[in-house]
């Protein structure tokens, strides 16, 4: 790696395009790692974008009201079941 390098940081779903400032001889602390490196502008309004998604978009489980009562894991284990069954 050498300064002026483009890296890209992938950490589960989220991605960071960062340049690369300067190199150090030791690892150190994360904040005097982050003055080794610049984000660029697009990876920075990306990620922006897609935290706000994330922020305003519909919780998953918004609909679901608590557990699932015995009919309702019944009806889930019968639909897992005839999706097993059709994949034969």
């Amino acid at each position: 790696m050498r300064v002026g390098d483009s890296v890209e940081v992938r950490v589960a779903d989220w991605r960071w395009q960062v340049v690369v400032k300067a190199l150090s001889e030791r690892r150190g602390a994360a904040e005097e790692a982050r003055k080794l490196y610049e984000e660029t502008a697009q990876s920075r309004a990306e990620r922006e974008r897609r935290q706000d998604l994330r922020r305003w978009g519909a919780e998953p489980s918004a609909g679901m009201k608590g557990r699932p009562t015995k009919r309702d894991r019944r009806l889930l284990d019968g639909l897992a079941a005839d999706t097993e069954d059709s994949s034969h």
